[in-house]
């Protein structure tokens, strides 16, 4: 069996005593939520992350408040410079944090719940240009059967847009063969 290096981690006597008390409970969440060790060691990490973070302010992720996990979001992304999309799985990981800490009774608020959702950038989807447009229609060797028909998917796709899944589904009988 492979060596599990997140079950075998050990808080040593220099951690804060708070950190062994995430430790704990982090175990306690994997084995319930049955997490992969990768799944354990980015929940681990990030926690971690903001303890730390939270230590320099006087604070602590058990008693954190919600004005405390604001400020950290914000050292998140203009300290460490994380994406919003990193800041945004943080988020996630501490609503799972603050929910357990509610089941063991640790805690009787939850500080980020209502907490607006970050705006998240979305990338247009990248674009090819017309030469290698055409020269993707004219790359299947139309003299046999599978490529007449791989250049017939492709110039259908190129002339309607249709997303790759609507392709795979589509019926001999949605065809109109008579129209032109």
């Amino acid at each position: 069996m492979k060596n599990d290096p997140c079950i075998t981690m050990t808080v040593s006597m220099k951690d804060p005593p708070h950190n062994a008390a995430i430790e704990g409970r982090l175990q306690r969440l994997r084995m319930l939520r049955a997490w992969s060790a990768e799944t354990f060691f980015a929940y681990r990490t990030d926690l971690l992350q903001v303890q730390a973070l939270l230590q320099r302010h006087s604070s602590d992720l058990l008693v954190a408040s919600r004005a405390d996990l604001v400020m950290v979001m914000g050292l998140l992304q203009h300290e460490r410079k994380l994406s919003p999309r990193s800041i945004q799985r943080c988020r996630s990981e501490l609503s799972v944090w603050f929910i357990a800490l509610q089941h063991e009774g640790v805690r009787q608020d939850h500080p980020l719940q209502h907490l607006p959702p970050l705006q998240r950038t979305r990338l247009l989807p990248h674009t090819i240009d017309e030469h290698a447009v055409g020269r993707l229609l004219e790359s299947p060797d139309i003299s046999s059967t599978i490529g007449l028909r791989d250049r017939c998917i492709l110039e259908l796709m190129y002339a309607t847009g249709m997303r790759v899944s609507e392709l795979v589904a589509l019926t001999l009988s949605q065809l109109d063969m008579q129209s032109q």
